[in-house]
């Protein structure tokens, strides 16, 4: 990663970073690996300005992501070069308050395959020439958002709420499908939290229901999860800290 922050004022930056994956990589026709990106050449790009005044900070990012996932192509008349490329991007807005007793933090991002930040989405194919093999493809599109609020000092209580939608595909995929849950229509995540922090010790306890709509792809109206299940599971989280 190449990153470069400048300093406009007192109150806000602009910060514009130039990315290559390794160990968090997009998936594709030979699994996770950064090869994708290499085969590109062109880093992932990333601006961002940032604001922030008086325990206050707001920001706004884009981010613009170009991957090969093939050098070559096999059809019924042999196997031939290619270099067809997935262009996509992300739009990123959060805030930000914290005061001497509680904390407010919020994100909302649009994005297409970021599959390589662990979260779901991908990409899929939308053509392929039997004969020389050639696809072109079209990425997942997703929204996610999430809220957290911590009120207290020696202990705190807090609550985190985050949602996810998959708006599906650009254009009708035929397949196959490359990424992480590109079977889940949404997820929901509510999760309290009680945390007791004395000097350098930190105990803390969280309890996070999730919910993911699991359902069939329709790959006749943009790649959408439809007639969906939903399944949700528990988890408890207890963590013991000292700090030194």
């Amino acid at each position: 990663q190449l990153r470069f922050p400048y300093h406009l004022n007192n109150s806000l930056d602009l910060i514009t970073a130039a990315i290559y994956q390794f160990n968090f990589a997009n998936s594709g026709p030979d699994g996770k690996t950064y090869t994708y990106q290499r085969n590109a050449v062109i880093p992932n790009l990333h601006g961002q300005l940032q604001y922030f005044k008086d325990g206050f900070t707001a920001g706004a990012a884009i981010d613009w992501k170009s991957i090969q996932p093939r050098m070559y192509t096999t059809g019924t008349s042999g196997r031939f070069k290619t270099t067809e490329r997935l262009n996509t991007w992300a739009g990123i807005v959060y805030i930000k308050y914290a005061a001497e007793n509680y904390e407010f933090k919020a994100k909302s991002m649009y994005g297409q395959n970021l599959n390589e930040s662990l979260l779901p989405g991908g990409y899929a194919v939308a053509f392929r020439n039997t004969e020389t093999g050639f696809e072109t493809y079209t990425p997942l599109n997703h929204v996610y958002n999430w809220v957290n609020f911590v009120y207290g000092k020696e202990w705190k209580i807090g609550f985190f709420a985050g949602h996810l939608k998959n708006l599906g595909t650009t254009q009708n995929p035929v397949g196959p499908f490359y990424g992480t849950a590109t079977d889940i229509d949404k997820i929901f995540k509510l999760s309290p939290q009680v945390i007791y922090t004395y000097q350098n010790f930190l105990l803390g306890w969280e309890l996070s229901m999730t919910t993911a709509s699991y359902g069939t792809v329709d790959y006749s109206d943009k790649g959408k999860v439809k007639n969906t299940e939903n399944v949700t599971n528990f988890r408890n989280l207890v963590s013991v800290a000292y700090n030194f």
